[in-house]
């Protein structure tokens, strides 16, 4: 009876010492686990990701405004957005179809709460109609104010002029777009440029 009782009270001991070593197998596994969700929920993910998007904005059948972009990220939240992270590209249309200006940078992001797109790093503007190209590295398009413009430096470029201002603005459709605080304007002999490439 003796030794029953001690078999028993052995087969206790290794059984609870199984079901500990099982628990802290799994409050470890269980640790692993909350570890990685953290990390997930440190490390925002987006709600939708799109690659090689083409968006369409049209008014009466008409497109006026083609966006395209490598990848757009939507997140949701009280930070919610739309992330261009490889660049994006937007082209106006005229009344003929035609492409009559673009605008397209390295990164952009717009913002829900504020309705703006800002756009960064490698910012141009090439305007068709006047032979005009911006560059800039900041830009904002506020859609509440129906407007686009940069409170930083910028070079435009058109043909041998080379025109330094402290800010741009324009409507959203780019069709009066205006240099603010012009610091100067340079125009290249086209001679003098001829000779120089000869050289």
């Amino acid at each position: 009876m003796k030794l029953f009782k001690n078999i028993y009270t052995t087969t206790q001991l290794l059984q609870s010492a199984g079901v500990v070593s099982l628990l802290l197998l799994l409050a470890s596994a269980c640790s692993n686990d909350m570890d990685t969700i953290r990390f997930f929920e440190r490390k925002e993910m987006p709600l939708q990701t799109l690659s090689g998007a083409e968006i369409l904005r049209s008014k009466s059948g008409d497109v006026q405004v083609r966006l395209t972009a490598p990848e757009i990220n939507r997140y949701d939240g009280d930070n919610a957005r739309t992330e261009y992270p490889k660049g994006v590209r937007v082209d106006f249309f005229d009344a003929n179809k035609r492409v009559k200006s673009t605008l397209s940078a390295k990164y952009a992001i717009d913002s829900d709460r504020k309705n703006q797109i800002i756009a960064r790093n490698n910012v141009v503007i090439i305007d068709y109609q006047t032979g005009d190209t911006t560059y800039m590295e900041t830009l904002v398009w506020d859609r509440n104010e129906k407007r686009i413009f940069s409170n930083n430096p910028l070079m435009s470029v058109n043909g041998q002029r080379v025109t330094y201002g402290d800010g741009f603005v324009s409507d959203e459709k780019l069709e009066n777009p205006r240099i603010l605080r012009q610091r100067g304007t340079i125009e290249f002999d086209e001679e003098e440029s001829e000779s120089a490439d000869e050289e």
